[in-house]
């Protein structure tokens, strides 16, 4: 995203600039030097810059900030209890584990080794998987069938609910709270709001080390696996936690510190 403030020039950087598509091109590299900031929310993606542009003249202009999101507000009345209410309203299974499998349709979601695994799992009546699969990259379907597929051999049928088509911020923040687990172990990534919204629905995170989320997983206390083979162990851990209602409220909190109020503060002090 750019954005022009008065005379100044910044560049905006997210996540599905990393993800999804080549964001350097040739004749954006004047854009880039001519910027006044240039802003994101992880470092990771000044590497990806130094290595097709002059570091020396960027150097000073790199910024990194964590983008307030206006829908975070939508988590702040619920209450761990509201789990169930929402199963119910939703039509879920109350008396089953929900988990939410990925965050969208992308192949960087990396579905066919998350469910390859999750069709092992021991007592698989206990669980319920949910998948987000907006895709705006797959007009066509052919990977929502691909994957459904695949959901239907190894999960079984009836035991799953994909969400094909974009939905509200406010029925995200509805099967949020409705889930236990939230499975994250993208490819690649920058920094995901999934994840905040998954924090502060009360819902447990599963995500992976070789994703850049050093400054954030110093201060949450969430599952954190080196290989797919892992999953279901970590998903039993989470389950057999004694301290798991106190970090997910601990990890609420730090979004509701970190990423929505306190964040205002860091963006005042591009004017000042």
């Amino acid at each position: 995203m750019i954005k022009g403030l008065g005379k100044k020039l910044f560049i905006f950087f997210y996540g599905s600039d990393l993800n999804d598509r080549n964001f350097i091109k040739n004749n954006f590299k004047q854009l880039f030097y001519s910027a006044d900031k240039l802003i994101a929310t992880n470092r990771a993606i000044f590497k990806v810059l130094d290595k097709y542009l002059d570091k020396r003249r960027i150097e000073e202009k790199k910024t990194v900030i964590f983008l307030p999101q206006d829908h975070f507000k939508l988590y702040e009345p619920f209450s761990i209890a509201d789990k169930t209410t929402f199963k119910k309203e939703l039509g879920l299974p109350d008396d089953k584990t929900i988990i939410m499998v990925g965050n969208n349709g992308t192949e960087n979601e990396q579905h066919e080794a998350m469910i390859s695994q999750l069709g092992q799992i021991r007592n698989p009546q206990n669980y319920f998987f949910v998948f987000p699969f907006s895709n705006r990259l797959d007009t066509s379907g052919i990977r929502l069938k691909k994957i459904t597929l695949l959901a239907k051999e190894k999960l079984g049928e009836g035991n799953f609910r994909f969400l094909p088509d974009f939905i509200s911020h406010q029925e995200m923040a509805q099967y949020r709270m409705s889930s236990e687990i939230f499975l994250h172990l993208r490819q690649k990534d920058q920094m995901a709001a999934s994840m905040f919204e998954s924090n502060m629905a009360y819902c447990q995170i599963i995500t992976g080390d070789w994703l850049p989320y050093e400054y954030y997983l110093e201060k949450v206390m969430v599952e954190v696996i080196s290989d797919f083979s892992e999953i279901n162990n970590a998903i039993e851990k989470v389950l057999n936690d004694p301290d798991l209602s106190y970090k997910l409220s601990h990890n609420r909190e730090v979004v509701l510190k970190d990423y929505h109020y306190k964040v205002l503060d860091d963006w005042m002090k591009l004017y000042e």
